[in-house]
Parts: structure tokens; C-alpha cells; sequence
């Protein structure tokens, strides 16, 4: 995006510096852009050392921090996972985005920070100076505390990883669904026609994912059953109205989505000892064992009886990136 003559000119010399390439960051850089007389992004290889040096030019110099070269739009995820995108469409391409907004890209990530002397420090070291910073790396999913569900569990958070493993677990589906060799083979296939999720947490993300799996699992050839756990007593939605909560929950009995409330999670297993075939959701992609996702049963700390399912998605809200990154 070239200068123009009504953009805001500003008299000095100006870093304004965004770590984290989520939506948010993405909005603030546009509206930087759009107003604000920008420095010109430094296109050479360079770019490390020119951006220690404070420019003689007076004007802003926008910067974004990201480890990523794209970023995931949020809103557009619970259509991805019931396919109605596919992966690529909520995807936003940072490096075009930034050429676009005359905004220099630095592919780091960021290990601490030095508020005293504005510093940004990342993994090889390289510092940057910056007069303005936004913090946008996103959150994790809380509730990765309770035994079991950083292992057997897929968290809401980060939304690259949700979507990668949703996918995985689909292609283990069509591996037994299409299979037509071995005994056991077949078996397991057999085992696979009464496919069961759980989403656990009923705030808007899980509600609108349980939607989103009974709508992208409606087309296998087998029984799929969605069912979504609350932690509360409060009704769905509680906060925003009767009307819309009896609208959700007539939605959620259409779908044929059982909905159980006031259940706190407290582990989540393996199903019958069964360690050895309810392997670790995070494993690579190389370890071929046909058998992931199965066998998982979550336990409550509420209710003797157990929830035995094949996937489960943890969809528990929000909590701060772990870890210290001030030096």
C-alpha cells in the first residue's frame, strides 16, 4: 500500500512493533496503514540489521513479529471443520498481508522482553527496538491440567493444531471404513460403526463445533453420536437470553446432540487398561498405529458413571499462554 498525501505524517522517527499474527494484530496493521504515513518496508536480506538502526526519516515504521507465515481466522473455524471451507480459505497469508500493508515481516518467535530498554527478544538472539507494542499470541485452552486431557484430548487452542488432528482422526475413520483386507483389519472396522464425540464445554465454541462435527461426520458410512458436556448448571447461552438459549437447545435435540449438564471433568483415560491401543493423540504422523482414538472415557468428579467415547474436543475456554517472557 503506497503513501498518500491524506495519510497522518508524522514528526519523528516512530517503531510500532506487532508480536503474534492473529486476526486481531492483522486489524490494528491495516488500520496503521490506511491512516498513518509509513516508513517503506525493508525488502532486503538485511532486514535483521536494518532494523537495529533508528531511522533518519521521520515517519512510522510497522513491524510484525510471528513465528507463522499464516494465521487462522476464528470465526470461519466451525464452518472449516464441518467442511463448508476448506483449510485454506480461513487461512490469511502474513507475508502477502504485509507487502500489501507496507508492513516489514520478521518470521521469529519471540522467547522474552525487556520493557525497561523496549527490547523484543527472539530465539536467535535478534533484538528489536520498539516504541508501541501489540501482544497478540494468542491463549491456550484451559483446563490442560486435569490428568489426561493433554494427552488423550484435542484442545480448541491453537486452531492449527485443532484442525491438523481433526483431520488425522478422519483419516484413521476412512483407513477402517475402506479397508478391505485383514481379519482384524476388518474387525476394527466393524468396531468403528458407532462413532462417538464429545465436546466438553458448552459456551459458544462448543456448541457451534458440535454442530460443526455432526455436519462433517453425517456422510460416513456409520452411526456418529455428538455429545456435548457442560460444567454448569446455568441453561446454554444463559447470558444472552431465554429465547436464544431454548433456540439452541431445540437445535441441539434436531441434530440428535445429547446435551449433559453440571459434570466436572475429573480425568480422562483409557478405556479398560487398554494402554497399549489408546496411543497418544499428539504422536507424529509417522507412527502408523491404525488404532488411535479409541478407547478414551472421561471420568467426572460428580458422577460414578464414566463417558466412554472415541474423540473428545476441549473446548473449556481460554487461559494465558504459559511460560515467562520478560527478561
Amino acid at each position: 500500500m503506497g503513501n498518500n498525501q491524506s495519510h497522518i505524517k508524522v514528526k519523528k522517527n516512530v517503531d510500532v512493533v506487532m508480536v503474534g499474527g492473529g486476526h486481531s494484530n492483522v486489524q490494528v496493521i491495516k488500520e496503521i496503514s490506511e491512516k498513518f504515513e509509513l516508513l517503506d518496508r525493508i525488502e532486503t536480506e538485511d532486514i535483521y540489521e536494518k532494523l537495529r538502526c533508528n531511522s533518519d526519516i521521520n515517519g512510522v515504521r510497522l513491524t510484525l513479529i510471528s513465528d507463522h507465515d499464516t494465521s487462522f481466522y476464528s470465526g470461519m473455524l466451525p464452518g472449516c471443520i464441518a467442511k463448508q471451507y476448506d483449510n485454506e480459505d480461513i487461512q490469511i497469508n502474513l507475508v502477502e498481508f504485509c507487502k500489501w500493508a507496507n508492513c516489514n515481516f520478521i518470521r521469529q518467535k519471540m522467547v522474552g522482553l525487556d520493557p525497561k530498554n523496549q527490547l523484543i527478544i527472539c530465539e536467535n538472539d535478534f533484538k528489536i527496538h520498539y516504541d508501541y507494542l501489540s501482544i497478540d499470541i494468542g491463549s491456550t485452552t484451559r483446563g490442560l491440567d486435569i490428568p489426561g486431557v493433554e494427552e488423550y484430548t484435542i484442545p480448541t487452542r491453537p486452531i492449527a493444531t485443532l484442525i491438523e488432528k481433526i483431520d488425522k482422526f478422519e483419516k484413521e475413520l476412512n483407513f477402517l471404513e475402506n479397508n478391505n483386507g485383514k481379519e482384524n483389519e476388518q474387525k476394527e472396522k466393524n468396531e468403528r460403526k458407532n462413532l462417538k464425540i464429545c465436546v466438553v464445554g458448552a459456551g459458544a465454541a462448543g456448541i457451534e463445533l458440535s454442530f460443526a462435527f455432526r455436519s462433517r461426520f453425517s456422510f460416513q458410512n456409520l452411526k456418529n453420536e455428538i455429545v456435548l458436556i457442560n460444567g454448569s448448571k446455568k441453561p446454554l447461552m444463559d447470558n444472552r437470553g431465554k429465547s436464544l438459549t431454548n433456540n439452541i437447545e431445540e437445535k441441539l435435540k434436531e441434530n440428535n446432540i445429547t446435551f449433559l449438564s453440571d459434570l466436572k471433568v475429573k480425568s480422562i483415560q483409557c478405556k479398560d487398561n487398554q494402554q497399549d491401543d489408546c496411543n497418544n493423540i499428539n504422536q507424529n504422523d509417522d507412527d502408523n498405529d491404525k488404532e488411535n482414538y479409541r478407547y478414551l472415557s472421561i471420568q467426572f468428579e460428580n458422577r460414578e458413571e464414566n463417558e466412554d467415547c472415541d474423540l473428545i474436543l476441549f473446548a473449556t475456554g481460554a487461559a494465558p499462554p504459559s511460560g515467562k517472557i520478560y527478561t
